[in-house]
This record gives C-alpha cells, structure tokens and sequence, in this order.
C-alpha cells in the first residue's frame, strides 16, 4: 500500500491562495523516484487564517525518506526563507491500510 505526507499551514487570512499556488507551482518532488501524487487544497472560510493542506503520497514510507535524505530536499530546506504569513504548521505520515 502506499505512504502518505499531510502537511498543515495555518497562514494570514488572505494569503492562502497565494501560498498554496506557489507550492504546487514550484514543488520540487514531480518525477521524483517513489512519488505518485500531490494534492494540495486551501480552506479559506475562517474569519482569523488560511489553512492549507499539502497532501503528498508516496510508493511506500522508504520511498519518501530516500527524498527527505536526498540532496534536493536538504538544498530546499537550506536555502527557504521564513514565510512572514506562515502562523503554525503540523505535519503527519501515515501507511494507506485500505482503500476503495
């Protein structure tokens, strides 16, 4: 079955659109080896943040470690900024165990 990355940003109202665009537009993991989807929703109806969901699967939990390991993934980190709008953020993994 296949492993699942669900990132959470709490972000400045009115600045999800952007952020959520920007990640799809320059994510880094399209042809990665082990990568099978990105999904990446915004949920804009809070009067106080912006939520957005970056929801990555992967072939498998070794798959995606090898591309946290790897040097695209360490440059990325080295060399990001710190997002101004950027008010929490979680992260959970998880193994698909059934599916439809």
């Amino acid at each position: 079955m296949c492993y699942v990355e669900v990132k959470q940003f709490e972000l400045v109202k009115g600045t999800g659109r952007a952020f959520a665009d920007k990640f799809f537009e320059t994510t880094v993991v399209r042809g990665v080896e082990g990568f099978k989807d990105l999904k990446v929703g915004l949920n804009d109806a809070s009067s106080k943040v912006d939520i957005v969901i970056i929801t990555m699967i992967w072939e498998s939990e070794e798959a995606l470690l090898t591309f946290k390991r790897g040097d695209i993934h360490k440059e990325l980190h080295r060399n990001r900024k710190p997002n101004p709008n950027l008010v929490k953020h979680s992260s959970t993994r998880y193994e698909i165990v059934h599916e439809l």
